[in-house]
């Protein structure tokens, strides 16, 4: 089954299911070490979010940025 097959599949999934294949495939990055470039912007994006913790967007305003930015 090829990449493309496997999403087309996963977007059929009711909701709930498709939040659990989700949560299983992010939880499957935390067994895989950081690369040098991951710990780099995870550091420059902490240091940004310290100077300034206002300009973070609150949980939902992130997922509606991303929301539209698929669209």
């Amino acid at each position: 089954m090829t990449k493309t097959e496997i999403k087309e599949e996963a977007l059929k999934l009711p909701p709930d299911e498709r939040a659990e294949l989700m949560d299983a495939l992010n939880i499957s990055f935390l067994e895989e070490p950081l690369t040098d470039w991951q710990k780099k912007l995870l550091d420059e994006r902490l240091a940004e979010d310290e100077r300034a913790p206002e300009s973070a967007l609150p949980g939902e305003g992130f997922l509606a940025s991303l929301r539209r930015s698929q669209a």
